[in-house]
């Protein structure tokens, strides 16, 4: 079972985007990486769910927000899971 959790909306468009103040170092990987607590916005939202501003963050297009990691902000995950339908399942 994944603990990835994902609104439905038609493909290619994404609801939620994953976000961090940081990038891991191109010098330690080659893939780009959230680097610190990942926190999630809506897409269009320069506020994470949380309240934080993002406006000057790095968003990770491609990767989905996984509200059991560890370096997920505990309050984003909260307000993810109140406000994704498959997290009531």
């Amino acid at each position: 079972m994944t603990s990835e959790l994902r609104a439905v909306r038609p493909p290619g468009q994404r609801v939620w985007l994953l976000t961090a103040p940081y990038e891991v170092p191109r010098a330690e990987s080659v893939e780009r990486r959230p680097w610190g607590m990942h926190h999630v916005r809506r897409d269009g939202s320069s506020t994470t769910v949380c309240g934080v501003s993002a406006s000057a963050w790095v968003t990770f297009w491609t990767m989905d927000f996984r509200p059991l990691d560890r370096a997920a902000c505990p309050a984003c995950a909260s307000a993810f899971a109140r406000h994704t339908p498959s997290a009531q399942s």
